[in-house]
C-alpha cells in the first residue's frame, strides 16, 4: 500500500462525515488511519474516529478529558507502536480506576496466541487481527460501530462512582507523545 500524506489541521480530531460514536484509535500507521476513514465513508457508517500514533499520545489525549462524556466510546489499540506500545498502554489503562472502564479492542497484525492471551489477561475486551483487504476493513468498521454501541453503559458505572468530579480535578498528563494526528475527511480527496 502506498504511503498517504495527509495535510494536518490545528484542531484535535479526525472527523467522519457524521459524528456518532467516538472511537480513539492508537496506531502508528497513517495508512491504516485513512483506510478506516475511507471504509467508514464507503459503508455509510458514522463514527467519529480520533487517531493518535502511539500509546503515549493515547494516554495524553485521555488525560485531557474533564468529564465522562468527553471519554471515547471505545479505544482501538495496536500492539506494535513506538514510544509506549499497545501492551504497556493497556496495562496503564486498566490500572486506572476511570480508564479501566473504557472498552478496549486490540487491533493488530499479530495472530499470536501468546499476544492474545496476554492482552485478554490484561483486560482487553477483544483481540482482532487487522484485515488484509479494503472490503474486510468495511466489515471491521461495522464491528467497531457495533462493539462501541454495545459497551456504552460504562459511563453509567463511572457516574455512579462520582468519576465526573475526579476527572474534573485531574491535570493533563504528559506521556512524552506528540500532538495527535489531525485532518478532516474532506482533505483525503485533495491530497
Amino acid at each position: 500500500m502506498p504511503v498517504v500524506n495527509a495535510q494536518m489541521k490545528s484542531d484535535s480530531k479526525i472527523h467522519s462525515p457524521v459524528e456518532e460514536h467516538h472511537v480513539l484509535m492508537a496506531d502508528d500507521s497513517q495508512n491504516d488511519h485513512l483506510l478506516m476513514l475511507m471504509a467508514a465513508e464507503e459503508a455509510g457508517i458514522s463514527i467519529n474516529f480520533e487517531f493518535v500514533d502511539d500509546g503515549a499520545q493515547l494516554l495524553c489525549q485521555l488525560s485531557k478529558a474533564r468529564s465522562i462524556s468527553a471519554l471515547p466510546d471505545l479505544i482501538v489499540l495496536d500492539l506494535r507502536m513506538p514510544h509506549v506500545d499497545g501492551t504497556r498502554s493497556l496495562e496503564i489503562l486498566k490500572s486506572d480506576p476511570i480508564y479501566a472502564e473504557i472498552p478496549v479492542v486490540i487491533l493488530t497484525t499479530s495472530s499470536s496466541d501468546h499476544d492474545r492471551k496476554i492482552c485478554m489477561e490484561l483486560g482487553a475486551d477483544a483481540f482482532w487481527t487487522k484485515p488484509s483487504s479494503f472490503f474486510s476493513t468495511g466489515e471491521l468498521v461495522r464491528e467497531i460501530r457495533d462493539f462501541a454501541s454495545g459497551r456504552s453503559g460504562y459511563r453509567d458505572v463511572l457516574r455512579s462512582r462520582g468519576a465526573d468530579h475526579e476527572l474534573a480535578g485531574r491535570e493533563p498528563a504528559d506521556f512524552g507523545g506528540d500532538e495527535p494526528l489531525v485532518f478532516e475527511i474532506d482533505d483525503m480527496w485533495t491530497m
